[in-house]
């Protein structure tokens, strides 16, 4: 939730995302993060949430740098 209103506070528009459940998270994810420069979101892989311990209940979401780092002088 903090993502989102950090988001909304700096962009003055809602988070718009889309969720993959079968890419990995590793390209997915960090790649696509770091390619486009927009946040993604992922549920991973079979493989990846195995090998990666990730639980049922989790979301991997990639944030570029630069956002994350105009999110600290706006939060």
């Amino acid at each position: 939730m903090r993502l989102v209103l950090l988001w909304q506070r700096m962009n003055h528009n809602a988070l718009n995302v889309s969720l993959s459940s079968v890419m990995a998270v590793c390209g997915n994810v960090a790649v696509a993060a770091y390619t486009t420069q927009n946040v993604c979101c992922s549920f991973g892989c079979p493989e990846s949430r195995r090998n990666g311990h990730i639980g049922r209940d989790r979301m991997i979401v990639g944030v570029p740098t630069a956002i994350m780092q105009g999110a600290w002088l706006t939060y």
